[in-house]
């Protein structure tokens, strides 16, 4: 039976105020894919493979035209299972040949299948048209093999954090996905469509910073081993292998009593802050927060 505490009431108020607070996700569709006529004909069932876009999905191809020059391919995306296929996910690939950022002529992005979404299809759009994004993959190939392969003797846990954020990736993706964002608002803006209408077509409760700030968020747990890689529960049952788990709390506890560490991720963390409110303004709380607002969790948390 669990036993609620006055904190664990207020907590929870808490988290309801800022839940009605937030805008209701109310996501656009940006079309359809639907099996070629010809495949139709002859009762072939394959996965739908035609982009077929509404007049919203199709007055952003046209806009994209205008302004690169490029036409914009839609395909659908690869199902990465059941998790992720009708969720409105995409992506772009910047090192593909055909549709990539180096072909002079054409780009192409992946939507979900079972449901193209118009944010998702100009967030991919805007990664497509990013100039720098095909350079900041390369880095981030570069700096990942660079960062693993290279000892630096006597480092601190805070400077091998911070070189593991700035060469491994998770920096250089906060800002490519702060640029796709930036290209979504900017573009819903200039159609005309308000604040309010812009913030309900974003999943992440209306934050146009959360989603880049999630590779930031994702490497500090992968540097401090709280991820897949520490599961503590057994495989093929809800019970906790206890030793492991005891080891796991010893070496976050020897982390976080590091001296320097808690202060270098803390600093890294505010540079993030700081980068999405300065380019997403009013579409993001990341400049009302504060690095212990965010990382609030201790050893015993675990």
């Amino acid at each position: 039976m669990a036993i609620d505490t006055p904190l664990d009431s207020a907590r929870r108020t808490q988290h309801y105020a800022l839940q009605q607070q937030r805008p209701k996700y109310d996501p656009v569709s940006a079309g359809r894919f639907v099996a070629p006529a010809s495949m139709s004909m002859l009762g072939i069932r394959e996965r739908p493979v035609e982009y077929v876009p509404n007049e919203k999905g199709k007055e952003f191809l046209e806009d994209f035209f205008i302004q690169t020059g490029l036409r914009l391919n839609v395909e659908p995306a690869e199902d990465p299972g059941s998790l992720r296929s009708g969720s409105g996910f995409g992506y772009y690939t910047p090192q593909a040949e055909k549709g990539g950022s180096l072909d002079p002529r054409q780009r192409t992005v992946y939507l979900d299948a079972k449901n193209p979404m118009l944010h998702t299809l100009i967030h991919e759009g805007g990664h497509a048209q990013d100039p720098n994004l095909y350079e900041a993959s390369v880095d981030e190939r570069t700096g990942r093999d660079k960062y693993y392969g290279t000892i630096v003797p006597d480092e601190s846990a805070g400077d091998n954090l911070r070189r593991f954020i700035s060469m491994v990736g998770p920096m250089g993706r906060l800002r490519s996905e702060t640029v796709a964002q930036k290209y979504v608002v900017d573009y819903l803006k200039s159609k005309g469509y308000s604040d309010e209408q812009i913030r309900s077509m974003e999943s992440f409760g209306g934050d146009y910073g959360k989603y880049p700030y999630t590779f930031v968020n994702d490497a500090f747990k992968y540097r401090e081993g709280i991820g897949p890689q520490n599961r503590v529960t057994m495989p093929d049952a809800n019970t906790y292998d206890m030793a492991r788990n005891d080891r796991f709390m010893q070496d976050l506890g020897d982390l976080y009593t590091t001296p320097g560490y808690i202060n270098e991720r803390d600093a890294i963390a505010s540079e993030a802050l700081a980068y999405l409110e300065g380019n997403l303004g009013r579409f993001t709380e990341a400049g009302d927060k504060k690095p212990n607002e965010i990382y609030t969790r201790t050893v015993f948390d675990y």
